[in-house]
């Protein structure tokens, strides 16, 4: 019900009547929706010049956003020549389809620099002439801009410094041509390390957006490592609180992913990891995958083949946007039989489940009634109660309430990988066939090691390789930089032997070695120990470190165990104290500090017992203002404290209720004077001459002053009402 209240002024012959301030239930009056979704499709410039007729095909399988657009040379040759002919050609052509170009300010120009694929660094102001002209061509047609594709490989001699002088004259001339256009800044695979030297090199509130390109994140789901893969969009928004917080909820997206045909990768295996990558990135909140690429154009990867023809991934994503609608909301996940991974979406229908079981393995789920099972590569569905999930994924369609419920319930609880390792204080992977992983995993092992039984007990052959790779669970260890004790236990397969290797690791200033370290001998099992205090796991390359041999002259040794302890102990207790007080529109909560705690976690729920939802990570004060909320809608909190040992047990649950925005309305000379608090948002001044109805959102300027929205109206010679809208 609408919260009123009624206030009489009298101007003499300036104004009479009542003037009625209303505030309306939510739903009333919305913002637009983002015009996102997301399913897109990237090209390579190799396949760019067959967009006609490509595109259309794209169209009919439910794409909508496709990265495309030409480069700085091709729109302006010369200094004093500009050719529009072929962007406008590209956007008409995606027009026709209903299909959406997502833009890119796409490397040098010749005329600045002979060598193109160098930053604009002796001319930005050409630079920003550039920018400046063709957003404001494609204005209304192109809102989202890439800045550069991938500036650590296509920008020789590029550092962070020079990208984020590129990202800053973008993102200056961009606004200024078109207020509404988003910049969003790109990277080669996840490397947060290059997005955060150029965030703290200037670009920091200079995006809206992040692009990366987690190709070698997505080979190791071969591996059996969606988990890392889950925790893409988690560590960046790490990074983004420690170095940028204004900016750490702004939308990922995934501009380029794919997988090349050979080896492993079957044109089977390529489609059924199309399912995998879109179900899994909408499920972690990625904004937009665009799968490279639509076309085949030299890269193996193409949804179409050279001839344009489809290949299976064409059809698998085609139903799978038939299945989950082309706005889906992630519900949650699921791990049935405590083994199998499965994502429940809100689809066009109905509930729909992606799911499939751990790699060279089948198991028997029983969904507890009759569903409808498709296969998303062949669209043969079946009907069935009872099934064998294989690392094939399927999309169940009508999932039971019972697994809707414990997705939701699951949605902001740690993703697991073997188990849930938050907290603990050491992870390992014991060698064997297969290996015994406890939050510690080897990439591959097949491939670069082979089990083995000697003196006694399980062990690893290392010298099928010349390195062995691993990567931690990121529950246990994700971009924070903690004080680690790497160990490994080795011995030579024979005294004449000459093994060894250097430890490779994801730190603070980019991938290092330790040095070299020969195993010790054959005659018994040797620990050897690493102290590590600038390490910066985030999986750029699909694992954290590496024994890496140099060549298979220095492999010959066995491995048993591995394991990475976090020196710094974790919070062992919740922050006490915790106090959540309500005011118009927002809740302010303060609590104790903990001793030793770096950070604090805060949590907000809608309904009491959770799940909640992180408001912000490792926030530095003890006290916060959680405002922009629904006026009467109840939340509930939690906080945890946070250090370098990982995060602490939560809190007591706290709960308040926001109040109702108070507008205040004073007289002025032939105005009103209309205020209320700024703590208040996505509420909007309406209008109207008469009531029930007519409601319309008020002309007037609004302007913050004194810490309130403000607007003056015109006073006159009838009555006129006003009321906030949400």
């Amino acid at each position: 019900m609408p919260v009123t209240r009624q206030i009489s002024f009298h101007f003499g012959r300036v104004i009479r009547g009542a003037i009625l301030v209303l505030l309306c239930a939510p739903g009333l009056a919305r913002a637009a929706s983002d015009d996102l979704n997301p399913f897109g499709v990237s090209s390579s410039a190799q396949a760019s010049g067959s967009y006609a007729t490509w595109m259309p095909k794209m169209a009919a399988a439910g794409v909508k956003w496709v990265r495309l657009f030409p480069e700085w040379n091709q729109i302006q040759p010369t200094a004093n020549t500009w050719n529009w002919s072929l962007m406008d050609a590209m956007l008409n052509t995606a027009s026709n389809q209903n299909l959406n170009l997502t833009g890119l300010f796409l490397y040098n120009a010749s005329w600045v620099n002979a060598n193109t694929h160098t930053f604009p660094t002796n001319n930005y102001p050409a630079w920003s002439a550039y920018v400046s002209n063709v957003v404001r061509h494609a204005s209304g047609r192109v809102k989202y801009w890439e800045v550069w594709n991938e500036p650590e490989s296509f920008a020789a001699g590029g550092s962070p410094a020079e990208y984020a002088r590129v990202v800053t004259n973008a993102y200056n001339a961009a606004k200024a041509a078109d207020p509404n256009a988003q910049i969003g800044l790109s990277v080669a695979s996840v490397d947060i390390l290059y997005l955060e030297q150029t965030i703290q090199a200037g670009a920091a509130d200079h995006f809206d957006f992040i692009c990366v390109h987690p190709y070698e994140v997505l080979d190791t789901l071969h591996s059996g490592q969606e988990a890392l893969f889950m925790n893409i969009v988690p560590t960046i928004r790490k990074m983004l609180a420690a170095r940028n917080p204004a900016k750490w909820k702004v939308p990922v997206w995934f501009t380029e992913i794919g997988q090349g045909l050979g080896g492993q990768v079957t044109t089977t295996s390529q489609a059924q990891d199309v399912i995998k990558t879109y179900t899994m990135a909408i499920a972690q909140g990625v904004k937009c995958v665009q799968w490279f690429e639509a076309r085949e154009g030299g890269y193996s990867m193409g949804l179409l083949n050279s001839s344009g023809n489809p290949n299976p991934a064409y059809f698998a994503l085609s139903n799978l946007v038939a299945q989950l609608g082309p706005n889906p909301t992630c519900k949650g996940w699921l791990l049935l039989n405590d083994r199998n991974y499965g994502f429940v979406f809100q689809g066009a229908a109905t509930n729909v489940l992606a799911t499939w079981a751990p790699p060279n393995t089948t198991n028997d789920v029983d969904f507890g009634q009759s569903v409808r099972i498709l296969n998303p590569l062949t669209s043969v569905a079946v009907s069935a109660s009872v099934y064998s999930l294989s690392n094939a994924p399927i999309l169940v369609v009508g999932v039971p309430a019972s697994l809707v419920a414990q997705a939701e319930t699951n949605k902001t609880r740690p993703f697991p990988w073997n188990g849930n390792f938050s907290g603990v204080s050491s992870v390992s992977a014991a060698m064997g066939n297969p290996n015994v992983d406890s939050g510690l995993h080897q990439l591959n092992p097949e491939s670069s090691s082979t089990a083995v039984t000697v003196f006694g007990g399980p062990a690893r052959d290392c010298s099928k390789g010349s390195s062995v790779a691993f990567t931690i669970d990121p529950n246990f260890l994700s971009y924070t930089r903690a004080p680690i004790r790497i160990s490994a236990v080795v011995r030579k397969i024979s005294a004449g032997d000459n093994p060894g290797f250097n430890l490779k690791y994801e730190s603070a200033t980019g991938r290092k070695g330790i040095g070299w370290n020969s195993v010790p001998g054959a005659d018994k099992w040797y620990t050897l120990n690493w102290t590590i205090s600038d390490d910066e796991f985030v999986g750029n390359w699909g694992y954290h470190f590496s024994f890496d041999c140099d060549s298979t002259n220095y492999s010959r040794y066995y491995l048993q165990q591995v394991t990475v302890t976090n020196l710094a102990p974790g919070p062992s207790a919740p922050p006490t104290g915790f106090i959540a007080t309500p005011g118009p529109g927002l809740v302010a909560l303060r609590w104790n500090s903990i001793p030793g705690a770096t950070g604090y976690d805060l949590k907000r729920s809608t309904a009491s017992g959770g799940p909640h939802e992180l408001l912000t990570p490792a926030l530095a004060a003890t006290n916060y203002i959680d405002a922009g909320l629904t006026p009467g809608v109840s939340c509930y909190y939690v906080v945890s404290a946070v250090n370098l040992g990982g995060v602490g047990p939560d809190s007591l649950e706290v709960t308040s209720v926001p109040l109702a925005p108070a507008l205040s309305i004073w007289p002025g000379e032939g105005s009103l004077r209309l205020s209320w608090p700024t703590s208040v948002t996505a509420f909007a001044l309406q209008e109207t001459e008469a009531l029930p109805g007519g409601w319309t959102n008020a002309a007037a300027a609004i302007q913050i002053q004194d810490g309130a929205n403000v607007a003056l109206v015109p006073a006159a010679d009838r009555s006129k009402f006003y009321r906030l809208a949400r």
